[in-house]
């Protein structure tokens, strides 16, 4: 099976994870000399690039990008969240534990190269298939595998909106 690329290449979601991490390690406590406040300054926006591109990169669920969506949410900055054009502005019911299983599952297929409508099937097997145990994310009760097959069971076309809106960028057209 072929995998059609875009003409930019995919971020890497551990390497947005690594630069990420990288950035908020070398940010400092803020002391009082004026000169120190432009280097602060410049740190903020690096780690503010930094976690921008880890949303694109699909990670939202690492704890540095909730805090900052929380954060961005608490101040009502909805410009900054629109910005990145993933539904984060209407608020955080969108992120069920469902959700998030099917982020990190669909992620790892996106990353191996699987096409959307295989990554449905493939999650429809999952979910369908008893005898394998759910992520730890999600509670293992056929009430949660219900939900999970409810929202796995739509068209391809309603499956990638929900991927789009999960952060997941698929190269299939």
């Amino acid at each position: 099976m072929e995998v059609k690329k875009s003409g930019r290449p995919r971020r890497n979601r551990e390497k947005a994870i690594q630069e990420l991490e990288a950035v908020a390690a070398s940010l400092k406590p803020l002391s009082g000399s004026g000169g120190e406040n432009r280097e602060l300054v410049e740190a903020l926006q690096e780690y503010d690039r930094a976690i921008r591109a880890a949303i694109r990169a699909g990670v939202i669920d690492h704890p540095l990008v909730v805090a900052w969506i929380h954060a961005k949410r608490s101040v009502k900055d909805w410009g900054a969240l629109r910005e990145l054009r993933m539904g984060l502005e209407k608020g955080a019911t969108q992120w069920s534990a469902e959700n998030a299983w099917i982020a990190q599952e669909a992620g790892d297929l996106m990353e191996a190269g699987t096409d959307v409508k295989e990554i449905q099937r493939a999650l429809l097997q999952l979910v369908d298939d008893a005898r394998k145990p759910l992520v730890p994310i999600v509670e293992d009760t056929p009430a949660v595998r219900a939900r999970l097959r409810r929202l796995l069971l739509t068209s391809t076309k309603a499956f990638r909106g929900r991927l789009h809106r999960l952060g997941l960028r698929p190269f299939d057209p």
